[in-house]
């Protein structure tokens, strides 16, 4: 089937999980105070972090903003390919002398 732009491939999206159906139902459901327990677990965590929980401002801030990006620069010395046989063979190597 050839590519029509601005139509997605696949229109249905991504089949959930059944525990993330799960976890979604229970969620929806009503508490006696009117509050399903979704928002209830939201004001908890926001009272946790509003008393100085850093595990609860991450979280948040985490799931407001995204968890942040982290990079790794590499500088370049020479072009020669990198042997990763030749790494797996010093990882061998050690093990063999610290075992002797």
């Amino acid at each position: 089937m050839p590519f029509v732009k601005g139509k997605s491939g696949n229109p249905g999206g991504r089949k959930k999980k059944p525990i993330t159906e799960m976890l979604e139902m229970i969620g929806m459901e009503e508490l006696e105070d009117g509050m399903t327990r979704n928002e209830h677990l939201a004001r908890v965590m926001w009272g946790k972090a509003a008393e100085g929980d850093v595990l609860a401002q991450k979280y948040i801030t985490d799931r407001m903003e995204g968890t942040p990006h982290q990079s790794i620069t590499a500088d370049i010395v020479d072009r020669r390919p990198i042997m990763i046989s030749g790494i797996a063979k010093l990882i061998d190597d050690e093990t063999d002398s610290t075992n002797s």
